[in-house]
This record gives C-alpha cells, structure tokens and sequence, in this order.
C-alpha cells in the first residue's frame, strides 16, 4: 500500500463555495444531482397547482388563511373560557362543602338568640 501523500488532519469546513468544491468536487457535483431529481421528481409528480391569475381566488384563499387563524383564536380562547368555569366549579363545590358544614351550627345557633 502506498503511503498517501495528504497530511492527516481533523476535517475543518471550507472558508468559501470555491475552497469547498476545491476539496470535495464529487460530493458537491452529487447534491446538485441529488436537488435536481427531487426538484423533477416534485414537479412531475406534485397534482397542478392552482392558478391564482384570477384575483378571487387568491381573494378567497386569503380569507380561507384568516379564518383558519381566527379559528384556532377562538379555540384557544374557549378552552380558556372552560378552564376557567371548571375551576369555578371547583370552587363553587368547595364553597357549598364548607357552608354545609358550618351553616349547621349556625342554623342551631340562630333559634336559641332570637
């Protein structure tokens, strides 16, 4: 076997575009390859995209992105809502627990003053 005339060193990225297909020509020449199949690939196989020549629809499709934001708005904003009711609730139960256990005596209480 002969010994290989490049030094070992630690791999270090290349300062520019030029020092990298410098040193790594076959790598940089098989993802250009690789991006324009996938880009083929894409373009082949990807259904036709829609046309947005006529104004309406891109009118429509506008409004379709802000409903669907204003959507998950709202969801948010009731799963707060019922959140907050649920803990209103707890309390409420609480509330209704601890009169239960104190109105009694009171309720014992309020014929013997009167």
């Amino acid at each position: 076997m002969m010994p290989s005339n490049r030094p070992a060193r630690p791999f270090k990225l290349p300062k520019s575009y030029a020092a990298l297909i410098a040193d790594w020509p076959v790598v940089v020449l098989g993802m250009c390859t690789v991006l324009i199949v996938v880009c083929a690939l894409v373009g082949i196989l990807v259904p036709d995209l829609p046309d947005f020549s006529d104004p309406l629809l891109l009118d429509n499709l506008k409004s379709t992105i802000q409903r669907k934001k204003q959507n998950g708005f709202a969801r948010s904003k009731m799963k707060t809502w019922m959140k907050s009711c649920k803990q209103l609730e707890k309390g409420k139960k609480m509330l209704e627990k601890q009169i239960a256990e104190h109105g009694a005596p009171l309720k014992e209480q309020k014929p013997s003053m009167g």
